[in-house]
């Protein structure tokens, strides 16, 4: 557990499937892909109780302000690493470090199980991202 300005990081469990989802589908709203969530919360927390998917889950108090969810692929020139399918802070809790402390999170997981790299995507209007992303060294 990270508790940084009120905010509590931990990893995630089976227990968070229902915040991370809700979450989820706020994030396909933004990117106006709605329709594209299939996923329900039996799946996810079964997802991530086997560790197919794991990644960290930022809450105020009870209310869930930020989720990233990752899993691990293969390079077969560097072997493990990883790939950050979501890395998301609700509207109203931006800009206040909670995205920074997240990404940090990812990075830290990442080294510790020796991986090489993290791999993730992002839209190319999404012109917030991206200047995340460069913040903080990308």
């Amino acid at each position: 557990m990270v508790s940084d300005n009120n905010v509590e990081l931990n990893s995630i469990t089976p227990e968070n499937a229902g915040d991370l989802l809700f979450m989820i589908k706020e994030l396909a709203e933004f990117e106006k892909m709605p329709e594209q969530v299939e996923i329900n919360p039996e799946t996810l927390a079964k997802d991530i109780k086997n560790g197919t998917v794991y990644g960290f889950i930022a809450k105020s108090g009870a209310t869930p302000v930020g989720m990233t969810l990752c899993y691990t692929a293969y390079s077969t020139w560097q072997g493990k690493f990883l790939h950050m399918e979501d890395l998301y802070v609700r509207p109203q809790f931006r800009r206040k470090g909670i995205g920074s402390l997240l990404w940090r999170a990812v990075g830290k997981f990442a080294q510790q199980r020796g991986m090489k790299r993290i791999q993730w995507n992002v839209l190319d209007w999404n012109k917030s991202a991206i200047k995340f992303y460069e913040r903080v060294g990308f």
